[in-house]
């Protein structure tokens, strides 16, 4: 017998702490990704309450998390599907986890530069938009691997 939160497709619905509980998952991986360390569990839940209220594009049948541990490069692939559509799944919830923390100050020096460094950011300036280049090819390809666009 189904659970009451489990729709006749199986899928369980919007409200279900299953669901939840997958997008406070789903919040930890993301922010491995953008910040390189975990995800404070006030985040976590916010994230998944977020997720839970606004219209958001649908995901696909892809989780985040299988591709995670096969080690999928997930910043490339959103930057490949941000290309052909700036609303699509995966950026739209890259910016909400970036916008429930920006505001945060543990996250300040992650969002503001608040020295002037003119050559130094210039180089770095440099080298991320090299890194954003090689990041756009890779992705352009894992999307059409995962067959995600």
């Amino acid at each position: 017998m189904k659970s009451s939160t489990e729709t006749s497709a199986g899928r369980t619905e919007p409200g279900s702490s299953t669901t939840r509980e997958k997008w406070q998952a789903e919040a930890e991986i993301l922010h491995r990704i953008l910040f390189g360390s975990g995800a404070p569990a006030e985040v976590k839940q916010r994230y998944a309450v977020a997720l839970e209220t606004l219209p958001l594009a649908a995901a696909p049948q892809c989780d985040l998390a299988a591709l995670s541990k096969r080690n999928v490069d997930l910043e490339a692939m959103e930057l490949a599907l941000r290309r052909n559509n700036p609303f699509n799944f995966l950026t739209q919830r890259f910016r909400v986890l970036c916008y429930l923390v920006e505001a945060q100050p543990d996250y300040f020096h992650r969002f503001v530069n608040d020295r002037p460094r003119f050559f130094t950011g210039a180089l770095i300036l440099g080298l991320k938009t090299l890194r954003s280049a090689c990041l756009a090819v890779k992705g352009r390809w894992l999307v059409k691997r995962y067959d995600l666009g």
